[in-house]
């Protein structure tokens, strides 16, 4: 019992440093976000901001070769902390498994880039030039990125989540400054493409230079790639997997549904919106970034879980209100006064698509908890409620309402995600209890 307070004790400690440090990026990154944004529009005009903003859905997309491994190795990790050298066999095993997906699909995206630009996208051919350059500069800085997963799972899967906000805030501080100079001094949207690049390089040496200076089993030894280890992990991966190509998908699909229906000035005042509500949202998500780790580590002391999600719940419901409220009386003001004419659409959309992360995320700690206890399979059937009821009821929409329908199902969808996560939650641990506040 002692025992077991004590590790509930140092997980506490490692969950508030992780929030102090996250907090801290958050509350820079958010003013950041509208400085840059204005910014940005202002210095490469409003058609270059939509079309960079593809650079997410090439990102989304080639996230789907992620497998699931990098959550499976967090939660591997966290399970065998006294096992070097299995965790030495699983770090090696997923980072060649890395490798070989980097290289197929940044070769694939440059093969087939005039499919993506043309076909999948359907630029017009004056953007030609501009649009090549932001696919094959997101698919290089994707596999730059994508090899840094490995050192920062098994850096998590150790509970320490805070080293990932610090290198997130280093991150944010080149980016920012990067922005700002070199596009008062390069107007281009060529520029942001190189600093993207230069961004994922920083990122991928910080995570390498720590992991292999604390942990002994982050050596890279191609004799060490076992095709046993991925059997063994994979039944938790597929699951982790499916859930995270619903999720990967969710994006690029709304941005690719929005700039065949809609146009660039359509994506444009999406992507204000969608980007704008994800900032606010960081105040909620920094503490569920240590639930995946923490939740695998007492995946066999529920009642310690348990007590664990209660206090994500009550920050959760405890942080969302105020601003939820606020929202949608101030929205409308507030972008006209940031962006000024020309975003009534993001005007229009932002009190519903916030409404619907904020519900979204009340029960991402539920959801996080029943990935942590092993029950990955689960979350594969909230994610996949989610985007089915979000394809379903955009279809049902009246075509007269526009793109605001993108708005409603996505407040639909997010209900039906919440909703799943509780019913899942209350038959994975059956003392589950909404908290009060």
């Amino acid at each position: 019992m002692n025992d077991m307070k004590a590790d509930s004790y140092s997980i506490d400690q490692k969950i508030r440093k992780s929030n102090i440090i996250g907090f801290s990026r958050t509350a820079l990154a958010i003013p950041v976000y509208f400085i840059l944004t204005p910014f940005v529009i202002n210095a490469i005009g409003k058609e270059f901001y939509g079309l960079w903003s593809l650079n997410t859905v090439i990102w989304t997309i080639l996230s789907l070769g992620d497998f699931g491994f990098q959550n499976s190795l967090v939660h591997f990790t966290a399970m065998h902390l006294d096992d070097n050298p299995r965790l030495c066999t699983l770090f090696n095993t997923v980072f060649f498994f890395f490798l070989t997906i980097s290289i197929i699909f940044v070769l694939s995206i440059l093969i087939f880039n005039d499919f993506i630009v043309y076909t999948l996208l359907k630029i017009s051919p004056e953007y030609y030039r501009e649009a090549t350059f932001v696919v094959v500069s997101s698919a290089i800085g994707f596999g730059i990125r994508f090899m840094a997963a490995p050192y920062q799972a098994i850096i998590e899967g150790n509970q320490r989540v805070y080293y990932s906000q610090k290198v997130s805030l280093y991150w944010l501080l080149f980016n920012a400054l990067a922005t700002l100079i070199g596009l008062y001094i390069f107007p281009s949207i060529y520029l942001i493409g190189v600093i993207n690049i230069v961004g994922n390089i920083l990122i991928l040496g910080l995570f390498l230079a720590d992991a292999q200076r604390n942990y002994i089993y982050a050596t890279i030894s191609p004799k060490l790639f076992k095709l046993s280890t991925l059997k063994y992990i994979f039944p938790y991966s597929a699951g982790v997997q499916l859930a995270s190509a619903l999720i990967i998908l969710r994006e690029p699909l709304l941005k690719t549904i929005i700039v065949r229906k809609y146009g660039l000035d359509g994506l444009a005042s999406f992507e204000v919106v969608y980007r704008l509500t994800i900032q606010c949202m960081s105040f909620v998500t920094v503490p569920l970034l240590t639930a995946l780790p923490v939740a695998s580590s007492l995946h066999d002391r529920l009642p310690a879980l348990h007590r664990i999600v209660k206090k994500y719940l009550t920050w959760v419901v405890g942080i969302l209100i105020i601003p939820s409220i606020i929202v949608w009386f101030f929205s409308g003001p507030f972008i006209s006064l940031w962006l000024g004419e020309g975003f009534d659409v993001a005007s229009s959309m932002l009190p519903w698509i916030f409404t619907s992360f904020a519900i979204y995320y009340l029960t991402e700690p539920l959801y996080k908890s029943i990935q942590g206890i092993g029950k990955s399979a689960l979350s594969v059937l909230s994610q996949g409620l989610f985007l089915g009821s979000l394809i379903i009821f955009w279809l049902l929409m009246p075509q007269l309402w526009g793109i605001q329908s993108i708005s409603y199902a996505f407040f639909i969808a997010s209900l039906a995600f919440s909703l799943c996560n509780v019913s899942m939650y209350r038959r994975s641990v059956s003392s589950f209890r909404v908290p009060t506040t």
